[in-house]
């Protein structure tokens, strides 16, 4: 009887504990990214770059990640560097110690950060909000970047490579492909 009871504590505190690290995670998702942002404003990238390459399960050098495990966090957090670091752009490097390049273009004032919108992220933080919550939606939507549309040399060049790629994984030759389908 001792063991039943014993097993079912064991239980209920893992239950319990991943409870307690399901909060904290959500809750303390703003204060990991007030520290990067800060850190990023004055020069150190580091901690911001681990974050994005944590959340969006990309490779890098230096940490263990799991490749191609992107977390619920990953969409918020691009929210948030494109409202308050609206002049950074980040590009993945696998090779690289974080996984992150960052690619910033200088402001008049020099200083990266927005900071209206990182006093609005503390807010949201003191007032408990996370970051699948209506009020961070509100204030912080989503930015839609336009990208110039493709020439039809480029969409050509890309169903070209497309065709290559597919040929190569199911073992076909590209000519025997463009044979049998002028055949028809």
């Amino acid at each position: 009887m001792t063991d039943t009871i014993d097993t079912a504590k064991l239980s209920m505190d893992a239950v319990s504990a991943w409870l307690s690290s399901a909060k904290d995670a959500e809750y303390g998702f703003f204060s990991a990214c007030i520290h990067a942002l800060e850190q990023f404003g004055e020069g150190n990238r580091d901690p911001l770059a681990k974050l994005l390459v944590v959340t969006s399960g990309k490779k890098a050098k230096r940490i263990r990640n799991i490749e191609g495990n992107k977390l619920p966090y990953l969409q918020p957090l691009k929210r948030i560097i494109q409202h308050i670091i609206p002049t950074a752009n980040a590009k993945y490097e696998a090779g690289s110690d974080f996984g992150v390049k960052w690619v910033v273009t200088k402001t008049e004032d020099n200083d990266l950060i927005q900071r209206d919108k990182l006093e609005v992220l503390r807010m949201l933080k003191a007032e408990n909000e996370g970051p699948r919550g209506k009020t961070f939606k509100e204030l912080f939507p989503a930015i839609t970047v336009e990208k110039p549309a493709k020439t039809d040399a480029e969409l050509l060049a890309a169903k070209k490579d497309a065709l290559k790629k597919w040929c190569d994984d199911n073992g076909i030759a590209l000519a025997v492909l463009i044979h049998t389908l002028e055949a028809k």
